[in-house]
């Protein structure tokens, strides 16, 4: 399988006609593409959308690979990767990034109907590092306190960022705009965290969750991560229960969100899964 030319086509597919089938094949061609996250990295920013975001001098884009580099190497000598929060899990972030930010050129298309502030190539790099470093060294284990994990991530990519020949001054600004980035992915805490590029509508770390068959299988993923430490949170998000509380929780009603018509095929999933679901007595 050409995994590059695959990733080009369906990115274009969706562009001019979003659709449900077309959404669930991208994340499989992605999780399928290559098991070694660095080298889907690579073939993600070789797709046609990444390489025209590339400027010059752009040392993000090193950045990006040197990140999944280290995550990969990470994860592989882990006796145990979690389920869910897995290098799979942020290949399907790395790709629904890309769909949001692919969808600006609709949106610039048609400002007066989908007003919303646009994301420079500068900013599209960072979120893309975000996007890659966002669960850095997730245990499989949830919050005890506001943002734990998501704390122990930014500490292990600021780190990480030390190793590197990358100018202190340059990492301390770059740290400023992952951190608050990262915290955001907090679900419980995220809308006390709003900023101008990157709100609560930009669900990136969620929107393959709301899929229906990519949903069903991260749901079933995330119940087994949980099913030693977390058994009855186990059995209610693999449950059609949590999984229809989940779907209408989560809300994607962004100008970008909206060109990938992601409002409109969750709340069909939900209607189908309260129409099949039969309550028990």
């Amino acid at each position: 399988m050409n995994a590059d030319r695959d990733l080009n086509t369906s990115f274009k597919l969706l562009l001019s006609n979003p659709s449900l089938e077309g959404m669930e094949e991208i994340f499989v061609i992605a999780d399928r593409a290559s098991a070694d996250f660095s080298k889907f990295i690579e073939l993600l920013i070789n797709t046609e959308l990444w390489k025209s975001l590339d400027y010059s001098n752009n040392a993000l884009k090193d950045l990006c690979k040197g990140l999944s580099v280290h995550i990969q190497n990470h994860n592989q000598s882990l006796n145990w990767e979690p389920n869910y929060h897995s290098r799979s899990h942020f290949k399907d972030v790395c790709i629904a990034l890309s769909l949001l930010i692919q969808s600006q050129t609709t949106i610039n298309n048609a400002s007066a109907a989908l007003p919303a502030l646009s994301i420079s190539p500068e900013e599209a790099w960072i979120l893309l590092f975000c996007a890659i470093g966002h669960d850095c060294g997730h245990n499989g284990t949830i919050n005890t306190s506001p943002f734990e994990l998501e704390k122990k991530s930014i500490s292990q990519v600021h780190h990480w960022l030390n190793t590197t020949n990358y100018p202190t001054t340059e990492i301390n600004a770059l740290m400023n705009y992952v951190e608050p980035i990262i915290l955001a992915t907090d679900p419980k805490n995220f809308q006390t965290l709003l900023t101008k590029k990157i709100d609560q509508n930009h669900r990136t770390d969620l929107m393959a969750s709301i899929l229906p068959v990519r949903g069903a299988l991260l749901s079933r993923n995330l119940a087994m991560e949980w099913n030693q430490n977390y058994p009855d949170m186990a059995k209610l998000v693999n449950s059609i229960e949590g999984r229809i509380g989940f779907l209408e929780r989560v809300q994607f009603t962004s100008p970008h969100s909206q060109v990938l018509n992601i409002s409109a095929i969750q709340k069909t999933h939900i209607s189908q899964l309260k129409s099949n679901h039969v309550h028990p007595n």
